[in-house]
């Protein structure tokens, strides 16, 4: 659990990093923030299960990155092995790359 959680934690931190990184300020940054993680809240299961959303929300929660991390975190809580979570784990990771990078290369100082 801590593995996935870790993982999780990370993944969706480096988007936040990624936004900061193209931001010329706080303000906008807060704003641009607020648009990207509400939508994610209520799209990927983490307040309301995606079993009882209509199938078009499901598909488009498919295109969010915090629909794999709670499946992942759903998943070993209630007992699963890690290694059943392959596909949630590699989006995670790419994600952590991804944004991990934009982040390095685009970051400046005020």
């Amino acid at each position: 659990m801590l593995v996935a959680f870790i993982l999780s934690t990370l993944s969706i931190f480096s988007i936040g990093f990624a936004i900061a990184s193209f931001s010329p300020n706080m303000k906008f940054a807060t704003v641009i923030a607020n648009i990207v993680y509400f939508p994610m809240l209520f799209l990927t299961g983490a307040t309301v299960p995606l079993e009882i959303m209509p199938k078009l929300m499901v598909n488009i929660s498919k295109a969010i990155p915090l629909t794999y991390a709670v499946e992942l975190l759903k998943g070993v809580w209630l007992g699963k092995d890690l290694s059943e979570f392959s596909k949630e784990i590699l989006v995670l990771c790419g994600i952590l790359a991804v944004c991990t990078t934009i982040s390095v290369k685009k970051f400046k100082w005020e």
